[in-house]
Parts: structure tokens; C-alpha cells; sequence
């Protein structure tokens, strides 16, 4: 977790946004770009979830919401720094057969 991806969660914790908007919100202290790519962290994480919002007929935007994680997060109930992924064991076609090492 980085110092902008908790004022992101504060932000959606009052209404959802989409990247534009909380980078306004963040006084543009933070370039859209670089909100929108904390924005997927978040995803990766389940602190944030992205839908898209019509905004005319013929355009929708991508919205993002607070998940539960992210609640949780700013009530101080989750710790992201303990929720290491654990690798998952190779993949039978991603490994070479004993012969080809030589053994």
C-alpha cells in the first residue's frame, strides 16, 4: 500500500468515481495515469471493484467502487502488508521432463 492508495479508498469510502474525478479529488497532486494504475493494484488486491457507468447513449466510463477489503482497510480491520500471495506450483506443460535435464 502506498500514501495515495488510502486517500483513494478514503474517496470511494464517499461516493464512487471514476480515475479523472479522484485525481481532481487528490487536489492534482496525482496524475490521472497514476491513479488509474493504483486503481488496478486496488483491484488486484479486492480493496476496489470497476463497473462501467452510461454517461450518454453511445458512452460509459469506468467507475470504481469501495469492496468490502477496502472498508475493512480504513476501519483499521485488514492489514495489506499480511496478505502475501503464495506462489502456485509449476504447471505440468511449464516443466521439462527428467531426460532433458539429463537425469
Amino acid at each position: 500500500m502506498e500514501q495515495v492508495d488510502e486517500r483513494i479508498l478514503e474517496r470511494l469510502a464517499e461516493h464512487d468515481r471514476d480515475a479523472w474525478e479522484l485525481a481532481i479529488d487528490l487536489d492534482g497532486a496525482v496524475s490521472a495515469g497514476r491513479v488509474r494504475e493504483r486503481l488496478h493494484v486496488l483491484a488486484n488486491a479486492e480493496f476496489v471493484e470497476p463497473y462501467e457507468r452510461q454517461i450518454t447513449e453511445n458512452r460509459s466510463e469506468k467507475y470504481w467502487s469501495i469492496a468490502t477489503w477496502g472498508t475493512l482497510y480504513l476501519a483499521g480491520e485488514v492489514d495489506p502488508n499480511l496478505d502475501i500471495p503464495t506462489p502456485s506450483p509449476r504447471p505440468s506443460y511449464a516443466t521439462r521432463p527428467g531426460e532433458w535435464a539429463g537425469f
